[in-house]
């Protein structure tokens, strides 16, 4: 909704703005906790299969720390939850090169990646056989 989205972009009342959020707070510990705020927004977002907003807290992290795994991570499900398994891929491959130790996030990659094999091969078979390419 609009109120998520003006929330997570940090227009939550007076401050400073810039890249304070909009709330008052300076520094490196205001944004570390912006960070985990938003990444436990999409925590409970994922639970609640709000993925719009789970992505959308996600891309608030990741535009600041283009490498977070936690970030990268939930964006993926988001988005596979929305039926973007491209971005889904994409964004669990980042996570992946982020943090190789990341079990779920590479099972996950490899899982989307496995199924996306599979529909190419099964519409290229399909093609082939119609006469319509392959």
């Amino acid at each position: 909704s609009r109120e998520h989205e003006r929330l997570l972009r940090g227009g939550g009342g007076g401050g400073s703005g810039g890249r304070g959020g909009g709330d008052g707070l300076d520094g490196e510990a205001a944004e570390a906790l912006r960070v985990a705020l938003h990444l436990n927004v999409a925590a409970v977002a994922l639970r609640r299969e709000d993925w719009y907003l789970a992505a959308a807290a996600c891309r608030w992290v990741t535009e600041r720390q283009p490498a977070n795994a936690k970030a990268l991570y939930r964006l993926g499900v988001a988005q596979e939850g929305r039926g973007d398994s491209p971005g889904a891929l994409r964004s669990l491959a980042a996570c992946v090169k982020a943090e190789p130790q990341n079990r779920e996030a590479r099972r996950l990659f490899e899982q989307l990646r496995d199924e996306a094999e599979q529909r190419r091969s099964l519409y290229s078979g399909i093609g082939g056989r119609s006469g319509f390419g392959g």
